[in-house]
């Protein structure tokens, strides 16, 4: 919680004094990791990443933190799959208050082909919220949006994508019985 409270109150203060006149997503540095040098840092999403064929990579087990600059703005990521297994997309808004019902955000899986294949909607995100489907090996895409109908929000928020193997299972072969049957006559 330390570091959001960071992250709000050296974002606050550099807009108040006119230091950063840009959103701090603008700046392309996690404000958190900057506050305290103990945190990793996190990437912050690029623009123009509004075509799949601009999407900005992120790593399996990585991280990325973004916002969306107005209601038609698209963030899409790329990740390239190693193996069968799931993905599980964690997306966490970073604000330390319960959002309200007002706040709505849609993500959207695309195979390397750039065909959808799974879509979700959520609002009222007050702490994570979990995208999982199952995956097999390549290019993948997940991009955030305002859903249709939507309402806007430019909370920022850190997107991760998180992939887990499945282990191959190693089956016992069926037992077969051989039955005999007498012709009938």
């Amino acid at each position: 919680m330390k570091h959001f409270k960071n992250r709000l109150t050296a974002a606050a203060a550099a807009v108040l004094l006119g230091i950063c006149p840009l959103p701090v997503t603008a700046l392309g540095t996690d404000m958190a990791a900057a506050a305290d040098p103990e945190l990793p840092e996190t990437p912050v999403e690029q623009e123009d990443n509004n075509l799949l064929a601009n999407a900005n990579a992120l790593e399996p087990g990585g991280s990325v933190q973004g916002a969306l600059s107005g209601a038609s703005d698209l963030d899409s990521f790329r990740i390239e799959i190693p193996g069968t297994g799931t993905l599980d997309a964690v997306f966490r808004l970073s604000v330390t208050e319960e959002n309200d019902d007002t706040r709505h955000w849609a993500i959207l899986l695309y195979d390397e082909n750039k065909k959808q294949i799974a879509y979700d909607y959520m609002s009222h995100v007050s702490d994570e919220w979990h995208f999982t489907n199952d995956v097999t090996p390549g290019i993948y895409y997940l991009r955030i949006k305002v859903p249709k109908d939507g309402i806007y929000c430019d909370d920022t928020y850190t997107l991760s994508a998180v992939f887990d193997a499945n282990e191959p299972t190693l089956e016992p072969p069926e037992e077969v019985t051989e039955t005999a049957t007498q012709p009938a006559f």
